[in-house]
């Protein structure tokens, strides 16, 4: 089972310093520590070209930094037993990248010990400069001077405040959950947490998680490495005591941690048989891979557009004002379509102008200084290089899963064009449940909306309609279109301060208004539920790509509806099992002579049923 730690250390000059080439020989075994043989991995990144080594930059920021600075900052982190060395070097690398990207310098080792119950140990230290990256060229001593904000190549690089803000490390911990979480979920291996025992316990009896809340039975055990390592006779009472505590939660941990397994291992082996019994499962992953890498190289060219990236380095350079601005006039542009007030208009246009006004003054404060318009054109370069890159590797991927259909001869269509038949469907629901389907079912749904809205399809259905009604229809939708703007008139008319008597006759007149528009509007639903097939019929005879296209979604919609079917009877089916059980445990309980049933943990009430008890036993032999 993955176990969660990260802990942040920091090198300030003080009686508990160790200076960061010391502890850098340290963690990449080097020097006095070459004799250990745990060293997986070590890495280097962002180091200036001015030092010969990671070395050379951590002994220059020694020298040269001031003495009450902080040096360094370690990530001390503890990784997956489940997983091979390289599967969480790529991990770190992923990490590393998402946190520290090209703006800090950093390295890290991997390690892999030896605990002291005998299993492996991998965990990873990684050192990281709180000074943030700039593109002008120093002397080495130049790097760890104090920021000059007026001049800043007479100044070192600027230190990052957010590493000594307090939500900092808690930030850290939460995205490296995440990390790790993804890539355990894909090896369906149970997820970890960055809160305390404490926490997930409450959170656990909030849920009615019983299960979890057995689990997390335990107190959370904090021991010095030495006193596990010592002999006996060597510790003192109070170590004793500390040492006893702690063996008596492992054995607890032991015990559930053993269950976990035997029941993770008979999951694992339904998994097979399900994955055995399905003949076509590697090419339904192929063809959902190959449409989740169309999607995000699509997703990624709507952001590769010139004015977007260069929007968003303006923002980046700005503190966020540009898109500050960009968005109240997004919002205003919004509110001048729907609004039919005058002054409100007024209003808005001069809002409009005025932010316009600001965007462009923040855009030449930047183009006309020549510094700033070094950055800017420097970000945007390496923006548009990160997304092209993107875009060759997701194509590199997306062409080794079309050679592999290829070869089996099996035809890849986008689901605009009807992808997903009633199989695929299935599969998508397997992997993700109804999460993945309602996500399609959404994006469908708005294609549908839009093609509805296509002039072209429009004005072929209203001719069919009006053909088989003998031209009706569009009088009605011209009639509803007007007693809707009526309507409207009536209900502002009658938020003015009026008296009684008029109240209700404009109140009457209103009431009577609706019948008429829901009269009329009945009457539109009653032609085209008649004229639906022969409509449908007419359309696709005219051999419109559009009207093919909703053809083909509205087909994809209604195997979508059948798999919710699927869902619903799967839910009833685990409830009614849950009921039956449920029932059984009652029965069983009630058949316990003189035991202390405890009937929220399915169990001898304390912290181990029966069976757990014979395992702890085995345990400590």
């Amino acid at each position: 089972m993955a176990i969660f730690h990260l802990r942040m250390k920091k090198s300030k000059r003080g009686s508990k310093y160790i200076p960061p080439t010391a502890h850098l020989d340290y963690i990449n075994r080097d020097e006095k520590y070459g004799k250990k043989e745990d060293l997986l991995f070590k890495e280097v990144r962002n180091l200036p070209e001015e030092f010969g080594d990671i070395k050379d930059f951590w002994k220059c920021a020694e020298t040269y930094e001031r003495k009450n600075s902080n040096l360094y900052r370690e990530l001390e982190i503890s990784l997956p037993r489940e997983f091979t060395p390289e599967e969480n070097k790529k991990m770190v690398d992923n990490f590393c990248e998402n946190l520290f990207g090209k703006e800090y310098v950093y390295n890290y080792a991997m390690h892999n010990p030896k605990s002291f119950d005998g299993d492996m140990q991998p965990h990873v230290h990684i050192m990281f400069f709180e000074r943030k990256i700039d593109d002008i060229k120093r002397d080495k001593d130049k790097y760890f001077k104090r920021y000059n904000s007026k001049n800043i190549e007479k100044g070192g690089w600027e230190k990052d405040k957010k590493w000594i803000e307090r939500n900092t490390l808690k930030n850290i911990r939460k995205e490296w959950e995440t990390f790790l979480n993804f890539e355990l979920e894909k090896k369906g291996i149970e997820k970890v947490s960055a809160k305390s025992l404490k926490d997930q316990k409450r959170d656990a009896e909030n849920n009615n998680d019983y299960k979890k809340v057995y689990e997390l039975n335990r107190e959370a055990i904090n021991i010095d490495g030495k006193i596990l390592y010592r002999k006996e006779s060597e510790l003192s009472d109070k170590e004793k005591v500390k040492k006893r505590i702690f063996n008596k939660s492992r054995i607890l941990k032991a015990g559930t941690d053993l269950m976990k397994k035997l029941l993770e291992k008979l999951k694992k082996l339904e998994r097979e048989y399900e994955n055995l019994k399905r003949n076509k499962i590697g090419d339904l992953e192929n063809l959902e891979r190959l449409r989740g890498l169309e999607e995000n190289v699509r997703d990624i060219k709507k952001k590769m557009s010139k004015d977007k990236i260069e929007n968003t380095v303006y923002n980046l350079m700005t503190d966020k004002k540009y898109y500050k601005f960009l968005n109240e006039n997004k919002k205003i542009d919004k509110e001048l379509k729907n609004t039919k007030e005058k002054n409100r208009i007024k209003y808005l246009k001069i809002t409009k102008e005025k932010n316009l006004k600001n965007l462009e003054s923040l855009r030449n404060e930047i183009q006309n200084d020549w510094k700033k318009k070094y950055v800017f054109d420097k970000r945007v370069e390496n923006i548009r290089e990160k997304y092209l890159r993107k875009i060759a590797n997701l194509e590199d991927e997306k062409d080794k899963i079309y050679e592999n259909l290829k070869r089996k001869n099996i035809k890849y269509r986008d689901e605009k064009n009807g992808l997903y038949n009633i199989n695929h469907l299935q599969f998508i629901y397997e992997k993700g449940g109804l999460k993945g389907i309602n996500k399609i079912e959404r994006e469908l749904k708005n294609l549908i909306k839009e093609l509805n809205k296509n002039e072209e399809i429009v004005s072929q259905e209203t001719l069919i309609k009006d053909k088989y009604s003998n031209y009706e229809f569009s009088k009605l939708e011209k009639n509803i279109a007007e007693s809707k703007i009526k309507i409207e008139g009536l209900q502002k008319k009658l938020n003015k301060n009026l008296d009684v008597s008029e109240q209700k006759y404009y109140l009457d007149w209103l009431k009577r208004e609706v019948k008429i528009k829901e009269d009329w509007e009945a009457r539109k639903e009653n032609i085209e539920i008649k004229i639906q097939k022969k409509l449908q019929d007419e359309l696709l005879k005219n051999g419109n790509s559009k009207v093919q296209e909703r053809e083909k979604i509205q087909k994809i919609i209604k195997n979508i509806e059948a798999i919710k079917v699927l869902d619903k009877k799967k839910r009833l089916s685990e409830k009614r099992q849950g009921s039956i059980k449920k029932w059984n445990r009652k029965k069983k309980s009630k058949s316990l002579n003189g035991a202390n049933y405890d009937k929220n943990l399915g169990g001898i009430s304390g912290d181990f049923r029966m069976e757990d008890m014979e395992v702890l036993d085995e345990l400590e032999r």
